[in-house]
């Protein structure tokens, strides 16, 4: 539908957690070795004559963005430590994003992260870090770190001259009930299904 409103889409995608194939943390092909990626892939596949439609699937699990000439360094945040909130690892790791950068002749505008289920903002000296919510919301993991959060996707526009400008917080818990688009059946197989999906 988003592509039926703009001339252009551009998807960006960045692997997690969620997604990771092997219980423990692992950092060799990380970006690959995924179902996050997977899922990228088809959706790029299934999309293909959609032309409009640009797929940036990077093998790194961040991706760097230029948008309206501000650069944008996109992660998952599964990755990131210390102690304090998560705004303040995001802070944290915007430092040090912005230390490597600097040390081959490049910089950062903004750090966009999301993994802890919850929204926030916080100025750095360049511009801003933002840590985006999730489309699910509260879940067992946020509740057992202590976050809350409502099923939030954070909109905001990037001007030119001014950087971002304005944010809103889309609340989909306040979003009218409606009758799914397609069915799927969770007790049969899904490659026969995906093939035979009917558009209400």
């Amino acid at each position: 539908e988003l592509a039926q409103v703009f001339p252009k889409i551009r998807c960006v995608c960045v692997v997690g957690n969620h997604g990771r194939i092997r219980k423990e943390k692992y950092f060799k092909d990380k970006q690959n070795m995924s179902f996050d990626y997977m899922f990228y892939q088809s959706c790029a596949a299934l999309l293909v004559n959609q032309k409009n439609i640009e797929w940036h699937i990077p093998q790194t699990h961040w991706a760097d963005v230029n948008i309206e000439g501000k650069k944008f360094h996109i992660v998952h945040g599964d990755l990131m430590k210390g102690n304090g909130s998560p705004i303040a690892k995001l802070e944290k790791e915007a430092n040090k994003i912005r230390g490597v950068k600097s040390a081959v002749g490049d910089s950062l505008d903004y750090l966009v992260s999301s993994h802890y289920h919850s929204t926030g903002k916080m100025q750095i000296p360049t511009g801003e870090v933002i840590l985006n919510a999730s489309m699910k919301g509260t879940c067992e993991y946020s509740r057992a770190l202590g976050y809350h959060s409502d099923p939030i996707q954070i909109l905001f526009s990037v001007n030119r001259k001014y950087g971002k400008t304005w944010s809103i917080d889309i609340n989909t818990k306040h979003a009218p009930d409606f009758e799914p688009r397609y069915k799927y059946d969770f007790k049969k197989g899904i490659s026969g299904q995906l093939l035979n999906l009917k558009v209400k």
